[in-house]
């Protein structure tokens, strides 16, 4: 089927016929009936007989739009083309990956998340054990003053 021809023409159209080679026998010793000869070979050459075309169905040519065909015809035509069929494999394990990748990266954030939220949890632990360290300390210094008053009268 040509590049820029329609489906109708293509039904009725036979294969080129396959290259037959004939041998003429001459009685000439030359070696005449070439192509350049004055004598030509005047029996016609044996009958072609084409092969019988088998229908198909035709998609029209390159440019044409079928809207009958459903997604079916064309997944279960790509099992022809294994070019298609192995780039059909690589994008469907690349979106495998990348949503993959995504839930990783959104179990990562999750843990950064946590891990900053814990972070802020100790600051706040070890500010609220700095405050009652000093209170604690304030209250050991008081009760040394306190000591220190007792036992003047001996």
């Amino acid at each position: 089927m040509g590049l820029f021809t329609s489906h109708k023409a293509d039904e009725n159209v036979a294969p080129p016929p396959a290259a037959t080679t004939a041998t003429h026998s001459t009685s000439r010793s030359h070696g005449g009936g070439g192509l350049f000869s004055k004598h030509k070979n005047t029996a016609p050459p044996p009958p072609v007989q084409p092969e019988p075309v088998p229908q198909q169905h035709k998609s029209g040519g390159l440019f044409s739009r079928n809207k009958s065909r459903s997604s079916e015809d064309l997944s279960g035509s790509s099992h022809r083309f294994s070019n298609l069929h192995g780039a059909r494999t690589k994008l469907e394990a690349a979106q495998q990956a990348e949503s993959e990748a995504d839930a990783a990266l959104a179990r990562a954030r999750a843990a950064v998340k946590e891990a900053r939220h814990d972070i802020q949890m100790l600051e706040r632990e070890a500010e609220a054990e700095a405050k009652a360290a000093k209170e604690k300390q304030k209250l050991a210094k008081s009760y040394r003053t306190a000591g220190d008053k007792l036992g003047r009268h001996m």
